[in-house]
């Protein structure tokens, strides 16, 4: 005769986690309306994106067909941070390109005129066009 264990062949009961995990879901689903509210308005039965998300779209829509692509010249001759040069420097003479780029949002909201100056460097846009052409732009100067 042995000790009897009469819990090894039971399954455990997990009954106890099932209103923890429906309280779980129906905050979840709760919170999904509600965000879903914020971003859609009915109008007439129809749905239709909230004039909030509406503006922010015509935003990023705009931003996408103005673009410029740009150049950041040495504005003096000397030595400037090159993360793939050795030695992380390298020597630009006068009005040399040190960097091209590719934005949306202009030259004032992507460089600070602080970064600029402590660089020594001068923004330069040289075209301009929706993102996908500055972009093309952009890979033909870096490859030329």
């Amino acid at each position: 005769m042995g000790i009897k264990h009469e819990n090894i062949d039971k399954p455990s009961d997990n009954s106890h986690y099932k209103p923890v995990k429906f309280v779980i879901w129906f905050v979840f689903l709760v919170l999904a309306a509600l965000s879903f509210e914020k971003v859609v308005e009915w109008v007439e039965g129809t749905p239709r994106l909230a004039d909030k998300h509406r503006k922010q779209l015509e935003k990023h829509l705009a931003e996408i067909e103005d673009a410029e692509q740009y150049a950041l010249k040495a504005e003096v001759s000397g030595w400037y941070d090159c993360i793939l040069c050795p030695g992380g420097r390298a020597f630009l003479n006068a009005w040399e390109t040190w960097k091209y780029g590719v934005t949306r949002k202009g030259e004032n909201v992507r460089y600070s005129k602080d970064f600029l100056g402590k660089g020594m460097l001068r923004y330069e846009v040289q075209f301009r066009g929706d993102y996908a052409q500055c972009l093309i732009e952009e890979k033909r100067k870096l490859f030329n």
